[in-house]
């Protein structure tokens, strides 16, 4: 007999205890993301392995156990069975996919690995100056990534998915106009400056970040239709930067550093705008009528991970201050995220 159309998402559409259970079994709901990403059934399923006992032979799964996980991603609306023991993948699955633009699956590896440890850390984190991850594993998010090559392969793959996911229409809302030169500093794979130039045919633009991300982006630049009017530079955003463009953009880097840091970052980038240039933030705004939905959310996700944190307007404009920069505008983004506009004082 089959069950009704209902499926996780309707129990915030019901009673407290339901709500209540189904924040509570959020975790459970993860794990079964993250077991089918490790297992490639989400691939599997696009590749048209679609019965359950073809599906169990794949990974030696007992087909009476893994019919259960699959009911629970189907619970979950990422894939569906459409006739007895037969999946097949959502339009929200095909997000976890690997090989599709802007997908979660290196995102949910890191949540599954380096990013699950450190939040068992959580409350060491809430008694120190330190992040969970560094509680959990004795050096920062980017020094450990440093170290290991392949994870940090894995991480910049994930950054580049999430900018991709919630960052471009962003990158629609900014007035570039009257800019000629671009720079995405800390731009990870080159994502945004792809999308940018692809945009706007007078612009000519700059990847700037640290040698093994560049390294790595290069590869991605290879097939860019546009990329003659790229350029792709390495270095430390904390020193000076060595170009001078029109417009800079950062995109989810000033929340993962302290204000000093952060202070250091916006003064070097100031220091490279040409005359009458700007900066473009790309930032969660709190406490402000154009707060993001996840916004608290992703403030609690800096403190598990990194030194920096989600900051309210009034710890922006302290930041703003202290960089000679002035404050022009800011707007929220699809409720995914905010663009804040600053220039030179």
């Amino acid at each position: 007999m089959k069950n009704n159309s209902q499926n996780f998402f309707d129990m915030f559409n019901a009673n407290d205890d339901l709500k209540i259970n189904a924040l509570l079994s959020a975790n459970i709901n993860f794990n079964c993301i993250q077991l089918a990403v490790k297992y490639d059934l989400f691939t599997h399923l696009e590749d048209g392995i679609n019965e359950l006992n073809s599906l169990a032979k794949k990974n030696d799964f007992i087909p009476s156990r893994l019919y259960r996980l699959l009911k629970c991603l189907e619970n979950i609306n990422l894939i569906k069975e459409t006739s007895d023991k037969n999946f097949y993948l959502t339009r929200m699955g095909e997000r976890f996919l690997p090989n599709k633009k802007g997908n979660y699956a290196n995102l949910t590896n890191l949540w599954s690995t380096e990013f699950y440890k450190a939040a068992e850390n959580i409350d060491k984190a809430l008694r120190s100056e330190k992040s969970a991850f560094e509680c959990t594993h004795n050096e920062s998010l980017y020094s450990y990534f440093n170290k290991y090559p392949e994870r940090a392969t894995t991480f910049n793959l994930a950054m580049r998915d999430l900018s991709e996911n919630l960052n471009k229409n962003a990158l629609y809302e900014m007035d570039l106009s009257t800019v000629k030169s671009i720079a995405d500093v800390g731009g990870g794979s080159g994502a945004s400056i792809r999308n940018m130039i692809t945009q706007n045919a007078h612009l000519h633009g700059i990847l700037f970040d640290q040698k093994s991300v560049i390294d790595s982006a290069m590869k991605e630049m290879e097939d860019f239709q546009y990329k003659n009017r790229v350029e792709l530079i390495s270095g430390d955003f904390f020193k000076p930067l060595p170009f001078k463009v029109d417009c800079i953009v950062l995109s989810n880097i000033i929340h993962n550093w302290n204000d000093e840091k952060a202070v250091q970052i916006l003064t070097n980038c100031r220091k490279a705008l040409n005359e009458s240039g700007k900066i473009y933030l790309i930032e969660a705004a709190l406490e402000s009528s154009i707060e993001p939905l996840l916004a608290r959310t992703m403030d609690f996700a800096m403190l598990l991970l990194t030194e920096g944190k989600e900051r309210t307007f009034s710890e922006f404009e302290k930041l703003f201050h202290l960089a000679n920069l002035k404050f022009e505008s800011a707007k929220n983004v699809l409720n995914m995220t905010c663009l804040i506009e600053v220039k030179e004082k």
